[in-house]
């Protein structure tokens, strides 16, 4: 594999990335949601607590009435918890396009963050986390959805600005290895979201390998 950062291409859990609907081209506009997990969960929880609160209520529990009632409590409030999977199933979006990202769960808020606007960029291990003009960041979890377009659209925007990496500004003797260091991640993840297609596409790797490194591909 000719890639400079092939080292950080690690296993990540199989499950949630199992999940994930892939993209077939890693620079595809998406629009991604858990409806799959949240369903599988929601759908089947509040079908059974339904069924057991009902057989609970219509049963003869004259000898237990008070067992009856907290079981029907229980079965309630477990019910609304999956009920609460199943919203977030089919309210709760991310997207990702060539100028922004955003995040929204309807009715209760909506970000994005364009590109052009990132203002800091951090990583936990399992997320960027992304700032722009707000202090809120928008999460860019690396097992739970590809966001392959994401990743190159930042790459693509550290070729031309600097911005603050972790806590580390620009002034600060310590960014240009940090600044490296982001820049073999995001490739590092974009790289592993899509590895046989590029290995399929040398020139789209090129590009890629050149972006890890700040430059441009020979040739353009």
């Amino acid at each position: 594999m000719s890639f400079p950062v092939g080292a950080l291409v690690a296993a990540a859990p199989s499950f949630q990335r199992a999940l994930r609907k892939m993209s077939k081209y890693p620079r595809e506009p998406r629009v991604l949601s858990q409806a799959r997990i949240c369903f599988a969960i929601g759908w089947p929880g509040t079908v059974l607590m339904a069924f057991t609160a009902i057989v609970l209520a219509t049963a003869d529990e004259a000898s237990r009435p008070d067992d009856a009632t907290l079981g029907i409590i229980c079965c309630s409030i477990m019910m609304l918890v999956c009920m609460w999977f199943l919203w977030i199933g089919y309210k709760r979006h991310f997207g990702v396009d060539n100028q922004k990202f955003w995040f929204r769960f309807v009715p209760f808020f909506y970000r994005e963050i364009c590109y052009a606007d990132i203002r800091r960029i951090t990583f936990n291990g399992v997320c960027f986390g992304v700032f722009g003009k707000r202090k809120k960041p928008i999460g860019l979890a690396i097992n739970v959805f590809d966001l392959t377009l994401a990743y190159l659209r930042i790459l693509e925007e550290m070729r031309i600005r600097r911005f603050t990496v972790g806590k580390i500004e620009p002034h600060d003797p310590r960014w240009p290895e940090a600044w490296q260091d982001m820049r073999n991640r995001l490739a590092a993840e974009a790289y592993r979201n899509h590895q046989n297609y590029y290995d399929s596409h040398p020139a789209e790797l090129q590009e890629l390998n050149a972006l890890a490194v700040g430059r441009y591909p020979v040739g353009s």
